[in-house]
């Protein structure tokens, strides 16, 4: 079996079809990609683009029988759903994803990047640069003040330490910071996430998505969580 990563709106539900945690089940017939079949995603971040954080539930699933894959998604006639995961550990997990797939860069200050499409690409240190430029590129950075950015369409970035920078300048991409301070920006339509935490920096309280171009977002324009837990553009110099 493989472990994958599948969105449902808050009723567990997909195209309709009513799922729930813990049972398995069968498609019958043959499976096709964007067709026929259970669909899912191998990085938790790659689910965003289907479905936004706002109005989705999310969770780990275990895909066999007759399976199909591209560099994005995964059908199959078969699919068990075993839990539902958090915005902050779809985060860690496609931080892990990305690592494991990367050439990244370990020390602080490091620089790391993955310019073909599919690339993957991972800073770990503090103050570590990772961008990915080619098509369906993925870029995380970990340490604080880590920069991370996913210039082709989309593209997935994200930062995990504090004061961390994301940027998706592509089209249908996008950019994610979680720990304080975290800032995101992106071109218009990219979804940007971000994710509030408790004083001991573990506890996700609550975690936020806008679509620029949307709610007055302004592409190319950095933003933070306010106190409120609410979008914030970044004033310039700050």
């Amino acid at each position: 079996m493989k472990k994958t990563y599948k969105g449902f709106d808050k009723e567990m539900k997909c195209r309709g079809y009513q799922f729930v945690i813990g049972n398995q089940y069968k498609h019958e017939g043959t499976v096709e990609l964007c067709a026929k079949g259970f669909h899912a995603c191998k990085i938790p971040m790659d689910v965003w683009s289907f479905y936004p954080i706002n109005t989705s539930i999310y969770a780990e699933v275990e895909q066999s029988g007759d399976v199909k894959n591209d560099e994005q998604k995964t059908v199959s006639s078969v699919i068990k759903i075993n839990a539902t995961i958090s915005i902050s550990d779809m985060v860690k997990a496609s931080v892990e994803f990305i690592k494991q797939n990367s050439k990244g860069s370990l020390n602080n200050h490091g620089h790391s990047a993955a310019q073909g499409d599919h690339g993957h690409s991972a800073a770990q240190g503090n103050e570590g640069h990772s961008a990915a430029q080619g098509w369906r590129g993925h870029s995380a950075a970990q340490g604080d003040h880590g920069h991370s950015a996913a210039q082709g369409n989309e593209g997935h970035s994200a930062a995990q330490g504090r004061y961390g920078h994301s940027a998706a300048q592509g089209e249908r991409s996008v950019a994610v910071a979680t720990n304080f301070g975290g800032r995101v920006k992106g071109k218009e339509g990219a979804v940007l996430i971000l994710v509030q935490f408790e004083d001991d920096e573990i506890t996700p309280i609550s975690a936020v998505s806008e679509t620029v171009g949307k709610n007055k977002i302004k592409p190319d324009t950095w933003y933070t969580l306010c106190k409120k837990g609410k979008f914030q553009e970044v004033k310039s110099g700050n």
